[in-house]
């Protein structure tokens, strides 16, 4: 059959009628709210290459999403909405940035090809995979046949959306292939890589890890760190807008009766468990975490923590649990147990706090909370609840704050009303009630605040002042060997051999993060001191007796290449997406 050939010929009207239909139907009780964004000045959700990205777009391509996902009988809980809705976003982000590049390149997929992809010889493999004989396991192209023969006329629209994607699909396949094959390598290069790839020398070497020196030997200021991230501002320059809070959270926790309640439904659940003749869809049914988090398919060395103690015991149907992981507390059920593999199907419940206590904990927080109007009165209350201020910078995309998930709504306020001192409302995120004061905000350009990245910044001038320290100790040294520079320097260093570092693949752990020192070795004369050579985690001091080449093993050349393929498409997309200049203003109709 020409597929749907008679609604892409003549139902262009009756299209985009269903179209505006669902349009209004996806929008639903969010229309009123997002009107006035469709016909104003606002009416964008952000921007890629100058170009606005509609709400409408957005929206559609999420409930997209959701219909495929009760298709296959998967109804998404709350816990999954922020997650697709960021996929529905990168979605839309990666067919708005090939549309423009495809269109450039004249690129395009023919009626006959898209023919071929879904009935033809080279039926693309997602259909495959759907479309299978559970018997065999092998593709059944009668039952996808079939399927496409009988769809009704609302199957058709959403098929013609499919056949749309799968084009898409195809057309970005091409254009990656075409990037791909543009780009090729001489035989001279491939013989300098197979050579760099079977460098290996005999190196000995003394090393001195920054451990070594102790932390209150050293004493860094705010300032330095600025300074630091100032020397080295495209490390640490914010792509987009980016705001900070301080933020307190008052957790919600049971009472006794809530506690009670919940424990008999665990013990209920334990029952129905056993019981069940279809684990994986109970599970998809009563978890409260992610639906893709209901199977798991383990080894014996990978089995859950839970199984530690009765490994021996284990057998098909038997049920683990309940377990306090984090907030949950997880059921586990052995579906298969067969020579070191393990299938299990998985319930997380959290813990049930009724409305009334919810209710009666919230007023009494809103009583503490309405007294602060700033940044002081925050840190008063904190001192008086006996809380920890939290401190966060967020972007405009975030949807959790520090361990806090289900926070969009924190972000929202933050990115649409908040000012630098002003409080936020009471905000109820399911587990905590949060209540946070905007302190600081950067434009995409200006350097990211110190705080979101104090630990790493820390860290790198840490080791910038513990290296200078070293190096003044060794200055004073004037032995000639390893051995003599070692006895003078005294402790806190090694004297290590390696018979044979290879130039790329390193098997010594300490060796593999050492670049700067495997770089050096290589460009040194044999039997010569080198220097000092400051690596990220200490500073060596190299002598190199012998230089060789091997034949590089075909086991690396093929790892390189199987790694280069899977990573091109990624990295031709993020680089598309960089120069796209990808803004996020989602937070306006959220």
């Amino acid at each position: 059959m020409a597929i749907l050939g008679n609604i892409r010929k003549s139902g262009n009207t009756f299209v985009v009628m269903v179209v505006s239909f669902l349009v209004v139907m996806f929008l639903g009780s969010e229309l009123a709210r997002v009107i006035p964004y469709l016909f104003s000045s606002k009416d964008q959700i952000g921007r890629l290459s100058g170009e606005k990205i509609s709400y409408v777009d957005y929206h559609k391509m999420y409930e997209t999403i959701c219909r495929n996902l009760a298709s296959q009988g998967k109804q998404p809980k709350e816990a999954d909405q922020l997650r697709l809705r960021d996929y529905a976003w990168r979605q839309l982000i990666e067919r708005m940035l090939y549309r423009k590049e495809l269109k450039q390149a004249g690129i395009a997929v023919g009626s006959q090809e898209l023919v071929d992809l879904v009935q033809g010889e080279h039926i693309d493999t997602e259909l495959r995979a759907a479309f299978k004989d559970p018997k065999t396991g092998d593709f059944d192209k009668q039952k996808l046949l079939n399927y496409l023969n009988n769809l009704s006329k609302s199957e058709q629209v959403w098929w013609c959306q499919v056949e749309q994607d799968l084009a898409q699909k195809r057309a970005v396949k091409k254009l990656h292939q075409l990037m791909v094959q543009s780009c090729f390598t001489t035989t001279l290069e491939v013989a300098h890589a197979a050579q760099q790839a079977g460098l290996f020398c005999k190196v000995d070497y003394l090393y001195i890890p920054f451990s070594s020196i102790q932390d209150d030997l050293v004493r860094l200021t705010n300032q330095q760190l600025r300074d630091y991230m100032a020397a080295h501002k495209n490390q640490y320059t914010a792509l987009s807008a980016l705001k900070t809070i301080h933020y307190i959270a008052f957790p919600v926790q049971q009472n006794k009766s809530d506690s009670d309640d919940f424990q008999k439904e665990l013990n209920n659940l334990v029952v129905q468990f056993s019981t069940t003749t279809d684990p994986y869809a109970f599970s998809k049914q009563h978890t409260d975490g992610h639906l893709e988090d209901t199977r798991l398919v383990c080894t014996a060395d990978t089995l859950p923590s839970a199984f530690t103690t009765i490994k021996h015991t284990l057998k098909a149907g038997m049920v683990v649990g309940p377990v306090v992981n984090d907030a949950f507390h997880t059921l586990y059920k052995l579906i298969k147990v067969e020579k070191g593999h393990y299938e299990i199907a998985v319930i997380e419940k959290k813990p049930l706090v009724s409305d009334q206590t919810r209710n009666k904990y919230f007023r009494q927080v809103q009583q503490l909370t309405d007294s602060v109007k700033g940044l002081a009165d925050l840190e008063q209350l904190a001192t008086h609840a006996h809380l920890t201020i939290q401190k966060e910078t967020v972007a405009p995309s975030d949807g959790s704050i520090g361990p806090h998930a289900a926070a969009r709504k924190v972000v929202c306020w933050l990115y649409n009303q908040a000012t630098v001192g002003k409080v936020s409302p009471l905000f109820d995120l399911g587990n905590v009630y949060l209540l946070a004061v905007m302190v600081d905000q950067v434009k995409p350009g200006d350097l990211v605040p110190l705080d979101s990245v104090f630990r790493k910044v820390y860290a790198k001038v840490l080791h910038q002042e513990k290296a200078k320290i070293i190096l003044d100790k060794l200055k004073c040294i004037k032995a000639t060997t390893l051995q003599g520079i070692a006895e003078q320097y005294g402790e806190g260093l090694t004297i290590q051999s390696v018979e044979r570092l290879c130039f790329l693949e390193k098997d010594d752990h300490q060796l593999k993060k050492a670049q700067v020192f495997v770089g050096k070795c290589f460009g040194l004369g044999l039997n010569v001191l080198s220097d000092p050579i400051i690596d990220d985690q200490g500073i060596f001091i190299a002598c190199v007796s012998n230089k060789d080449t091997a034949a590089a093993s075909a086991k690396h050349n093929d790892q390189t290449r199987q790694v280069e393929r899977w990573i091109q498409p990624y990295y031709i997309g993020s680089a598309m997406e960089e120069l796209a200049q990808v803004t996020d203003e989602r937070y306006k109709v959220e």
